[in-house]
């Protein structure tokens, strides 16, 4: 291979990515706070929601004690490992990490609970459960007609 062909090769793998930011949208850093500080508190929540310490879910998740509490307090940075660790060691929907700090409406509150409830029932409630939701789904439609 030619030096030239280095350099053309070596040129592709040190380019700076495209930003995936939309132009008009760039980063607030008071929303990135405020997004962390709301990613915290529903961790705090749910773990004391389940009587757990921050030790006991640190220990379940298998990720520092001292770093949970730093991310409780919206004081720290996750990675995407970090928050399946501690969805799954909360029992939690993943999403319901991500996307609960998106929109505090009542109803998001609502269909977060009902997601956590869910995430409690065996493979037979959770089919009584999906046929009460559609019988209730075709009511709503009946009404509307």
């Amino acid at each position: 291979m030619s030096d030239m062909s280095l350099n053309s090769a070596y040129a592709r793998f040190t380019r700076k990515p495209p930003s995936i930011i939309p132009i008009g949208q760039e980063r607030d850093p008071l929303a990135d706070k405020k997004f962390l500080r709301c990613l915290g508190q529903i961790i705090r929540d749910a773990r004391k929601q389940r009587g757990m310490t921050q030790e006991s879910l640190s220990e379940a998740a298998g990720v520092s004690a001292k770093h949970l509490s730093e991310v409780e307090q919206g004081r720290s940075n996750v990675t995407v490992l970090f928050l399946r660790r501690v969805s799954r060691a909360l029992k939690l929907d993943l999403c319901a990490l991500l996307y609960g700090c998106e929109d505090n409406s009542e109803e998001r509150r609502l269909k977060r609970e009902i997601a956590d409830q869910l995430q409690k029932l065996g493979p037979q409630e959770l089919r009584r459960a999906g046929r009460i939701l559609r019988a209730m789904g075709d009511n709503e439609d009946r009404a509307i007609e």
